[in-house]
C-alpha cells in the first residue's frame, strides 16, 4: 500500500507542480491537507551562500530587500530570540559599526520576508548578514569575515560591483 507521501498528481497537475516555485509548491502541499505531492523536482541552480550581491528579482518582499541591504552600510535579518543573531550584532556593536537589524519574528510579513531571503540567498537561517549590499552568510560567516580582515575590508569599501552604495547614518536602528 502506498503511503500519502507516495500519491501521485494527475499529469497536468505534475506539470503545473514543476512549474511552480518553491514557495507555491509549499503552498500546495500544504492546501493539499493530509495528501501529500510527490513531485519530480528539476534542480535548480544553487548561488553561492556568500559574496553574491542580492539580484533583481519580481516579488516586492526580494526588492524591498534588495532597496535595504543597498541603502544601508549593514543589514542584519534576525529573530529577537536567537542567541546567533545576537551573537552577530554584538559583532558590529564590538567594532562600532552601525547597522539595521530587521527583526522578522516581530514582523506581521516576517516568515514572507524569510522565505523571499531563502530564494535570494539560498540561506535558510538567521541571522542573514548583508554588507554594503553583498550577503555575507550567517553569524559564524560573519565572524570568520571579521577575523580575516574581510569585513572591514567591505566597510571601507565605496563601491561594489559598481554601483555605489550610500553610507548608513551614525547608529544601530531596528525597524
Amino acid at each position: 500500500a502506498k503511503t500519502t507521501f507516495q500519491r501521485a498528481l494527475r499529469a497536468e497537475d505534475l506539470l503545473l507542480a514543476e512549474a511552480c516555485t518553491m514557495r507555491e509548491l509549499l503552498l500546495a502541499v500544504l492546501a493539499a491537507g493530509s495528501h501529500a505531492l510527490r513531485v519530480a523536482m528539476h534542480a535548480r541552480p544553487v548561488l553561492p551562500r556568500c559574496g553574491t550581491p542580492v539580484c533583481s528579482v519580481a516579488s516586492p518582499l526580494s526588492e524591498s530587500i534588495q532597496q535595504t541591504t543597498q541603502a544601508e552600510d549593514v543589514v542584519i535579518y534576525s529573530k529577537s530570540w536567537c542567541p546567533y543573531c545576537a551573537k552577530t550584532k554584538a559583532l558590529f556593536d564590538d567594532m562600532a559599526q552601525p547597522y539595521t537589524a530587521i527583526e522578522l519574528d516581530q514582523r506581521a510579513d516576517g516568515d514572507e520576508l524569510q522565505a523571499a531571503l531563502l530564494d535570494l540567498t539560498q540561506q535558510r537561517t538567521v541571522p542573514n548578514v548583508f554588507v554594503k549590499g553583498q550577503h555575507i552568510g550567517g553569524n559564524d560567516d560573519s565572524q570568520q569575515a571579521a577575523r580575516s580582515g574581510k569585513l572591514k575590508a567591505l566597510l571601507e569599501a565605496d563601491t561594489l560591483t559598481g554601483v555605489v552604495v550610500p553610507t548608513a547614518g551614525a547608529g544601530s536602528r531596528v525597524t
